[in-house]
């Protein structure tokens, strides 16, 4: 008689605690709820408000420069925002290098370290101003210009820019582009 006793103190128990059952059922539903929408957010949301710059950097020289042992070499940086939110560029500070060409001591390889490269004479630090407003899906392209003497090496040009978006969080992005020889004939 147990046995059948026992369901029936349940559906009691049940039947006068049932205020009580559907308010810890709500919030434990409510807390679930908390955790699935912060988890898909955290993994959805959040990765796409960050800043997300697209950067390209190309360069060329070109022969015959203003006298004979002297070319003009152009520096094009594009920047586009490939994120969904906003950002600002203030300035970009643009380098270059120039440094021997590496040879290989043994065998027929030698490795271009474009880091080794940075540590040669350096032939240009400036900052240019940019100061811009990069709107989702917005991409601008800025050409910088200098008369280079020639000079065999190898040249190293790197445009750094710092991206901050509406919280003033700065990412700092770099493109680099290099060339044997940028003033051949």
């Amino acid at each position: 008689m147990r046995c059948s006793k026992a369901p029936v103190d349940l559906v009691r128990w049940v039947w006068t605690n049932t205020d009580k059952i559907t308010k810890w059922v709500q919030v434990i539903a409510l807390a679930a709820a908390a955790y699935w929408a912060y988890t898909r957010f955290l993994a959805g949301e959040k990765p796409s408000l960050e800043t997300r710059v697209g950067v390209t950097a190309s360069l060329r020289g070109e022969n015959p420069g203003p006298a004979p042992d002297l070319c003009y070499v152009f520096l094009n940086v594009g920047l586009t925002n490939q994120g969904i939110a906003s950002f600002d560029v203030q300035s970009i500070h643009v380098l270059a290098w120039h440094s021997e060409i590496p040879m290989p001591t043994m065998g027929f390889v030698k490795s271009i370290d474009l880091e080794q490269v940075a540590h040669g004479e350096k032939i240009i630090d400036r900052d240019e101003n940019l100061d811009m407003h990069f709107s989702p899906g917005e991409s601008t392209s800025q050409t910088y210009a200098w008369v280079v003497r020639e000079q065999p090496g190898i040249y190293l040009f790197s445009a750094e820019m710092d991206a901050a978006n509406s919280t003033r969080v700065n990412k700092h992005i770099r493109a680099q582009a290099w060339s044997q020889n940028l003033c051949t004939h």
